[in-house]
């Protein structure tokens, strides 16, 4: 019962520490953007994105589209213009395997107008 309750909580702690990721990741890419002037509030692009261990891009796939050529493709240039997010070298390989090697960002600017 104490091992499958560690193991619940180092899990927890995973998905926490996935979800700052994530989070840092956005970041990262908004400071990259340059918005289009079609660009509107309620535009969100979904990428396919892989990512070596160390955190180089190495491959970024529109998945679903915003409905705006200019938008789609301002966001993934730039998701391409970070090129390596350093701080994923920090994640635990067992959880970069799971949650970076191979995953799915959707890029949902906030300073968008209505």
């Amino acid at each position: 019962a104490l091992q499958k309750e560690q193991k619940h909580l180092s899990e927890s702690n995973d998905d926490a520490n996935v979800k700052s990721y994530n989070e840092l990741l956005a970041e990262r890419v908004a400071q990259n953007w340059s918005r289009p002037p079609s660009a509107r509030a309620g535009m969100v692009a979904v990428f396919n994105i892989d990512m070596l261990p160390n955190g180089q891009v190495i491959g970024v796939t529109l998945a679903k589209s915003s409905g705006n050529y200019a938008f789609d493709n301002a966001a993934e240039q730039a998701i391409r213009k970070v090129e390596r997010f350093v701080e994923i070298k920090d994640v635990p390989i067992d959880v970069f395997e799971r949650s970076f090697r191979h995953f799915q960002f959707s890029f949902n600017p906030e300073d968008l107008r209505q």
